[in-house]
């Protein structure tokens, strides 16, 4: 039995536990499966804190399937803040490593007085193109945003149901082969999104109640349909994230995600293994 030390956050209700323990990297999927159960502490995703190789960076984190997750890694410069003594109303700069991505990713958070307020400034993507899905034989319009640690397609709301991306969300991943595919049902007019996330390492299907990726690659979408970059108070099940996307010569060149998170319990898992 593993004896997991873990604090549980909720960025945007995407209720995310961080693992401090030291957990070898091929056992990431099993203990992750095991603490999102009915007999763990319950969760959307796991992350695992790790030493980085970088100099430059504080910490690593490496997802339960390898992808790479905004919200993670706006859960963790809180929890540094947190674990630093961040005064309130005080700003802290944190630069990680994070799973998915090249590179540090920067992170900043500042300390309001029940929660914390991050910034994360987000991978690029590699691609937006336009999509068909197949469902039964009917065909869905889709844009699919990729990025090195996860790939998004773009469904409007009116296509197809939450139960529908549930049962076909496995099958379209066979083809896109991705290291974790987000659908996000989306209501363009509401600015709002239903997101959903498979990660085939874990064989998890989770209906998020705030992505943010999903929320990255909806501005994304909205960026090039319209040659503009902007921002967007993207609303979902869990609140709201805020997403700012910069481009120039119809290339997308900056990109940044803003939400609040809450630290919601600390402690130790035991966790049976195989």
């Amino acid at each position: 039995m593993l004896e997991l030390s873990f604090v549980k956050l909720s960025p945007t209700q995407n209720t995310t536990v961080l693992v401090r323990s030291p957990v070898p990297r091929e056992r990431h999927a099993e203990v992750a499966a095991k603490l999102l159960g009915h007999l763990g502490i319950g969760g959307e995703q796991v992350g695992f804190i790790e030493e980085p190789s970088s100099p430059r960076a504080c910490a690593r984190l490496q997802m339960m399937g390898g992808e790479f997750c905004g919200n993670a890694t706006m859960s963790l410069g809180a929890l540094m803040a947190e674990e630093g003594g961040l005064p309130e109303g005080m700003c802290e700069s944190f630069l990680f490593e994070v799973s998915g991505c090249d590179g540090e990713v920067g992170c900043t958070v500042v300390r309001r007085k029940d929660r914390y307020e991050g910034i994360v400034d987000m991978p690029l993507p590699c691609t937006i193109t336009d999509c068909g899905l197949d469902a039964d034989g009917h065909s869905i319009k889709a844009t699919m945003v990729s990025f090195d640690g996860i790939t998004h397609l773009i469904v409007p709301s009116g296509q197809m149901t939450l139960e529908d991306v549930g049962q076909h969300i496995r099958a379209w991943n066979t083809s896109i082969s991705a290291d974790a595919l987000g659908v996000i049902l989306a209501d363009e007019a509401a600015n709002a999104i239903w997101p959903t996330v498979f990660v085939p390492a874990s064989d998890t299907v989770v209906r998020e109640r705030g992505c943010g990726s999903g929320t990255l690659a909806y501005g994304c979408c909205m960026a090039h349909r319209q040659g503009a970059g902007g921002t967007w108070s993207v609303r979902q099940p869990g609140g709201t994230i805020e997403v700012t996307v910069g481009l120039r010569d119809g290339a997308i060149t900056s990109a940044q995600i803003r939400g609040d998170v809450r630290i919601l319990a600390r402690g130790t898992a035991y966790v049976e293994t195989d």
